[in-house]
């Protein structure tokens, strides 16, 4: 009766956390660069390909990038997932972001970058789990961008 007890409250427990949503951080989405159009450009291009960035569409004319959503962004330095008050922890699973290059005039190039980001939470009790289901993302979560990938692209764009 014991271990069916516990058995229950393992199973039961985690479904009853409060969930505590990630912060809002302040950050730079948008930065005037002062290099050419196709400086900036020639630039986040060749970020893309040095960070092995799978890009869903690019186009030099409207100046928009997109990626798909299989980007693996599992580093906390770019997003903040939040967490439960029960020691679940949150962990990033898939993200994409949206670039947009937009020439000023001709020494000075308008950068701006939208990141999104999808987080998945894992219950620590339950890893190693015999139980398939318990050993598998247990929800779901919109993480919020800390602003470190857009800090880097900015960076790769001013080279």
């Amino acid at each position: 009766m014991r271990k069916f007890l516990v058995a229950v409250l393992v199973v039961v427990l985690p479904g009853c956390a409060l969930y505590i949503p990630p912060e809002k951080h302040t950050f730079e989405k948008t930065r005037v660069v002062n290099k050419s159009y196709d400086k900036v450009w020639s630039n986040l291009v060749t970020w893309f390909a040095d960070n092995n960035i799978p890009v869903r569409f690019m186009e030099k004319a409207s100046g928009f990038v997109t990626t798909e959503y299989n980007l693996d962004v599992s580093d906390t330095a770019y997003c903040d997932c939040g967490g439960n008050d029960i020691g679940q922890r949150f962990d990033i699973s898939v993200g994409n972001l949206n670039v947009v290059v937009e020439a000023i005039d001709a020494n000075s190039t308008r950068v701006t970058v939208n990141t999104f980001y999808r987080c998945w939470a894992f219950n620590p009790m339950m890893q190693g789990s015999a139980l398939p289901l318990f050993r598998e993302k247990s929800s779901f979560a919109r993480g919020e961008s800390t602003g470190g990938l857009e800090a880097e692209i900015f960076k790769g764009v001013t080279r």
